[in-house]
């Protein structure tokens, strides 16, 4: 309707998001099943997330791994072993199409996924989550000049990816940020569901309110940090006979969060500094993200007593109820 397209162009939250997310603080008992979403924005650290959902937590995973699986049906959701036997769903949640399908073959309601990755995440709530079978959103977050440099170095060798361009290759990080191919505000544009035009203040405010009201937050520059609060939130690698953590998750934990570090070390260089006019070039192109990273800055902070309740809570229902101590029985001497 003519109403719906204007609604589109100012920007509002996307109704599935406000039905089909549950709030941060409402308690996973309100519903019969709950999908952890995770919102991946890329070059965020979101691949890092998944590594430990499927080496260290275990947990069974949809995202696009399991679609290129040989076991997959166009018409049966199932689990496949990928990857020394990491479980994943037959699915792929990184593409329209693939999260249509989802979608269509039940992936909600079916129980057969811990967890979910996606980029796409007003169309997976469009398609795939519903208000009897909700996600709750986290995501890590990422300093917007950084990530746009990520995303240049990248693209630049990123043959299999729909967005390389063999030019890249030739361009300087000067060059590239003064193109039209550096994103603009999409971290902004993808929560209130408005791709292209202008970004007002209320589409700004809008975006905030996601964040507030719907996301348990992570920062990759406080990566080990954030990787606790999300356990501690969802329950990840927590022994359910007793509400703690468990010890050989941590140790994995540990040990991958180290080795992702060395690695990203040497991932590329960064050959601007603050305030410098690439800088300020890239900057300039994601202003209202910007604004919106610095705003997940503080909401982190707030965050932690959210976690540390919910794990709290968690340890409370585990333990055994106390059993009140009976008087002693007086024997009977007559």
């Amino acid at each position: 309707t003519a109403a719906d397209e204007r609604a589109l162009t100012k920007g509002v939250v996307p109704p599935s998001l406000k039905e089909r997310l549950v709030d941060v603080h409402i308690p996973d008992d309100a519903y019969d099943s709950v999908l952890p979403t995770f919102w991946h924005v890329l070059k965020s650290g979101g691949t890092a997330v998944q590594d430990l959902a499927q080496d260290c937590f275990a947990l069974r995973v949809a995202s696009e791994v399991g679609n290129g699986a040989e076991e997959i049906g166009d018409d049966e959701l199932k689990l496949v072993e990928v990857n020394q036997g990491h479980r994943h769903v037959n699915v792929d949640t990184t593409t329209s199409e693939g999260i249509v399908r989802a979608g269509r073959l039940g992936l909600a309601p079916s129980r057969l996924a811990d967890i979910l990755f996606t980029p796409l995440l007003v169309e997976t709530a469009d398609s795939i989550l519903s208000p009897q079978f909700p996600g709750r959103m986290f995501a890590l977050f990422r300093h917007p000049v950084h990530r746009a440099v990520s995303q240049f170095y990248y693209l630049r060798g990123a043959t299999w990816e729909p967005t390389y361009n063999p030019s890249f290759g030739s361009m300087t990080l000067q060059e590239w940020a003064r193109t039209s191919h550096v994103e603009s505000d999409w971290m902004v544009r993808s929560l209130v569901n408005k791709m292209e035009g202008a970004i007002t203040d209320e589409d700004l405010q809008n975006a905030k309110e996601v964040l507030r009201n719907k996301c348990v937050l992570g920062l990759l520059d406080r990566m080990e940090e954030s990787v606790d609060i999300f356990r501690a939130y969802f329950g990840f690698g927590y022994d359910e006979a007793t509400g703690e953590r468990k010890p050989d998750v941590d140790q994995c934990v540990s040990s991958m969060l180290a080795d992702k570090k060395r690695g990203n070390r040497s991932d590329h260089p960064f050959p601007i500094e603050e305030g410098d006019d690439t800088w300020k070039e890239l900057e300039g192109k994601n202003s209202a993200d910007m604004v919106l990273y610095n705003y997940a800055r503080k909401l982190f902070d707030e965050q932690k007593g959210l976690a540390e309740n919910r794990a709290a809570e968690r340890r409370r229902r585990a333990a055994p109820p106390a059993v009140d101590e009976q008087p002693a029985a007086i024997e009977n001497t007559y």
